[in-house]
């Protein structure tokens, strides 16, 4: 089974966001009397006297015992971000990044996880080396990384640009590890993109609501394809990585008119969110979602759904329906708390669930990962995965079973450009085609 757990190298923080300075305070903190909180101060006396080194990082220790205690919290969200991921997130959202241009994820097959390319965008210094999505990284800069977080492995594959990071993968089908220097360099992801497709459809792709102005800059590009004569609109929030839910929100109130959207619910008191705009466009409106929206993109697309304002097309999305504001440490890191589950109007929850599409179209630019693993072959019999019709992956059965993964589609992945092509994209060909169809039974009304 491929885990959904994964992170981003352009952007490590994939959650709704909101900044707060003030110290974290709480109505209750755990009792320092408790049995397990005097074990911990064992621990820490007897590493200071026992343990075989005389010298030990403490700030490495607290940071671990920092990051433990967040990951203990009953829920998939919160985490801390030790000072070098809170630096590379900052970075992140000014939309570029000094790096090699590469989605990292954690792939389980069997028992084994592995650190695998999701993604090598094009143009990037990744796709330049050679690298391909589903290489799995073993090593960087002769350092084994194969049991590394994401966010740890990312900090050592960035750098400043023009140096090199030296990275040993293991590629499905190789029979031997592969090595390859990368030259880092600034890496530019796009905020919004937008063209008008045929017959007067308009499409404009959001890809993040981590920046101040990603509202206004959606708006520039939807108002510029208003002016050119647009009589529908496609919104493709495919791989949107969330962000400030007040982005989100302006959003929204550009297609629906005062009311009630959603509501935020925090140890069962529920808050009620509005639109506030008296004259919301009535453009006949798709929106786009794939597996990878999530948060803020997936509460954009849940509630134009459950207000019956768009149709949405793709794919189920990724299932994060709860608020995680990030509140800044002493230690110049940040621990992100789930706060508050939200809920659209029609009470459905996109948490561990997330948004079904009304139209099921599957996103196929790019490649996707596929893993299957099984026993009851008989040992040194050959195993193929089959995707199609085609051999994607294959290998020799041992006594313990098999584990195969494979890459379906291949190449570098291509977010949708300023000139979309609706001959390469199967899922914003059912868009076009739902817009007009909206069109025309708004144009019978």
């Amino acid at each position: 089974m491929v885990s959904r757990r994964y992170a981003t190298l352009a952007v490590l923080v994939l959650a709704f966001s909101v900044s707060l300075a003030q110290p974290v305070t709480s109505a209750r903190r755990p009792a320092l009397d408790h049995p397990s909180a005097k074990a911990f101060f064992q621990v820490l006396d007897l590493i200071a006297e026992r343990y075989m080194h005389s010298e030990v990082d403490e700030g490495a220790l607290w940071r671990a015992a920092t990051a433990a205690l967040v990951d203990a919290l009953p829920d998939n969200w919160s985490r801390y971000d030790d000072p070098v991921a809170v630096a590379i997130n900052a970075a992140d959202r000014t939309g570029s990044f000094t790096g090699i241009g590469v989605d990292l994820g954690e792939l389980t097959v069997g028992d084994s996880t592995r650190l695998v390319l999701r993604k090598v965008y094009t143009g990037s210094p990744a796709e330049a080396a050679g690298l391909r999505p589903g290489d799995a990284i073993a090593s960087v800069d002769g350092r084994d990384v194969r049991f590394w977080l994401p966010g740890d492995l990312a900090s050592v594959i960035r750098g400043p640009a023009g140096t090199t990071v030296s990275l040993v993968v293991d590629r499905p089908g190789e029979p031997a590890p592969l090595t390859f220097e990368v030259v880092r360099g600034t890496v530019e992801f796009p905020v919004v993109t937008s063209g008008m497709l045929p017959e007067q459809v308009g499409y404009v792709a959001l890809y993040t609501f981590f920046l101040d102005d990603a509202y206004r800059q959606f708006y520039r590009h939807y108002q510029g394809l208003l002016d050119a004569g647009a009589t529908a609109l496609v919104l493709d929030l495919r791989d949107n990585e969330g962000g400030w839910l007040r982005e989100a929100l302006l959003l929204v109130d550009e297609f629906l008119d005062i009311r009630p959207v959603w509501q935020e619910v925090h140890r069962g008191e529920a808050g009620t969110v509005y639109t506030r705009n008296r004259r919301a466009s009535d453009l006949p409106l798709v929106v786009i979602v794939n597996s990878r929206t999530i948060s803020a993109g997936e509460t954009v697309a849940a509630v134009l759904q459950a207000e019956g304002r768009a149709v949405i097309v793709g794919e189920p999305t990724a299932g994060k329906g709860t608020t995680t504001p990030f509140y800044p440490l002493g230690d110049g890191g940040e621990v992100v708390l789930a706060h508050s589950d939200i809920r659209p109007m029609n009470g459905k929850r996109i948490e561990g669930v997330g948004v079904f599409p009304d139209v099921l179209a599957p996103d196929l630019r790019g490649s996707a990962l596929v893993a299957a693993s099984g026993s009851g072959v008989r040992p040194g019999h050959v195993v193929e995965l089959v995707v199609d019709g085609v051999v994607v992956a294959s290998t020799v059965a041992g006594v313990d079973g098999f584990d195969l993964v494979g890459v379906v589609g291949g190449g570098p992945y291509v977010p949708a450009g300023p000139a979309p092509h609706l001959g390469s994209d199967p899922a914003l060909v059912v868009a076009f085609e739902e817009a007009k169809r909206l069109r025309e039974a708004a144009a019978e009304r």
